[in-house]
């Protein structure tokens, strides 16, 4: 029988005690993610890459009993809020817009991407949590994936290993797609939908499919991210499938994770999604709510990085390197030979 689980990991003590104790930690998170932000708008860079850098500088910080109860409140219950906020920017009619044969490549390209993906994994010895977490964060939408899917893993040390080096991996080869890839689509020939249908199902982040579409043309950037928040709107149910898989496998890393079963946050994500389709949602509260999710997003990073030494992180090697490069490169020609087999229909 499927339950809901808890959606916030307080500590079992009044509020106020609560948030004093927190208080530390989530500050130090949030003012490394307020860095990040400011780096990136004034020089330029991922915003996400810029605070696990920063956050994995103040690791020192991780071990202490003022700021580790934050760090750990960010890393996992901040990251839920933003999962939840991020249902706010889509709506049925965005999918419904891009037609069969667009809606049918993208839902094509994710199947193949994660199932693909698992197996690329598996085929280089990840173990089937990691291989799971490194296709979901190439199918669907990179950081933010890895991170939502993290939270129906096995709660462990060697989890939020695995997360953050997967997503210091999807980040830096979204950021070099974003580069590419438009090279790529004018090679091909293909105009400007075709191109911004090929970046929002190939790119893994937002933000650089956006910044790929716009460096061809308005329209390619706006098809591109039409493709692209498709893709995140499968996070929800992919996520619960997931969790439902690692349940029935009985696997695992580490302790079991309390979220497995069907999370509140991916709930959470589903009602928003159909609130916004529905025009429920008041004027304006959307792009709020996409903003504030993308700062819970950044915060959460933060949080992660500081929990994480740079020693932990090369000590884990070149293969989930690798494998993500090859999962990338594989959705990349799946989703070119699409296109090609369309524009031939």
């Amino acid at each position: 029988m499927i339950t809901a689980k808890p959606f916030l990991a307080w500590p079992d003590t009044g509020l106020v005690d609560s948030l004093r104790k927190l208080a530390p930690g989530l500050l130090l998170a949030g003012t490394i993610a307020f860095a990040a932000k400011f780096v990136s708008a004034e020089y330029g860079g991922p915003v996400i890459l810029l605070a696990l850098l920063l956050g994995m500088a103040f690791n020192f910080l991780s071990s202490s009993q003022d700021c580790a109860p934050g760090i750990n409140f960010a890393s996992r219950s901040v990251l839920r809020i933003g999962v939840v906020l991020m249902g706010a920017a889509i709506t049925m009619e965005n999918i419904v817009d891009l037609g069969l044969s667009t809606f049918l490549l993208v839902a094509c390209g994710l199947t193949f991407a994660l199932i693909g993906g698992y197996g690329i994994g598996r085929l280089f010895g990840l173990k089937p949590e990691h291989a799971i977490l490194t296709a979901g964060s190439v199918g669907i939408c990179g950081a933010s994936a890895a991170m939502a899917i993290s939270c129906v893993l096995s709660k462990s040390k060697e989890t939020e290993q695995n997360t953050l080096h997967t997503v210091v991996g999807v980040t830096t080869l979204s950021t070099l797609a974003m580069v590419l890839y438009p090279l790529l689509t004018r090679f091909s020939g293909f105009d400007d939908v075709q191109a911004g249908t090929y970046l929002g199902a190939t790119i893994h982040d937002v933000a650089q499919v956006i910044g790929a579409g716009y460096l061809i043309s308005d329209e390619a950037g706006q098809t591109a991210a039409i493709v692209k928040l498709t893709r995140v709107a499968m996070l929800a149910p992919i996520v619960v499938m997931i969790a439902l898989f690692i349940k029935s496998r009985g696997q695992g890393s580490g302790k079991p994770s309390k979220t497995q079963g069907v999370p509140l946050f991916v709930l959470g994500f589903v009602a928003l999604m159909i609130a916004n389709s529905l025009g429920w949602l008041p004027r304006g509260s959307s792009e709020i709510m996409s903003d504030a999710a993308r700062w819970c997003l950044v915060i959460a990073v933060a949080g992660l990085g500081v929990k994480t030494s740079v020693r932990d992180l090369i000590g884990m090697g070149h293969k989930p390197v690798l494998v993500l490069c090859v999962q990338t490169a594989a959705l990349a020609a799946f989703a070119w030979l699409g296109l090609m087999l369309i524009a031939a229909l």
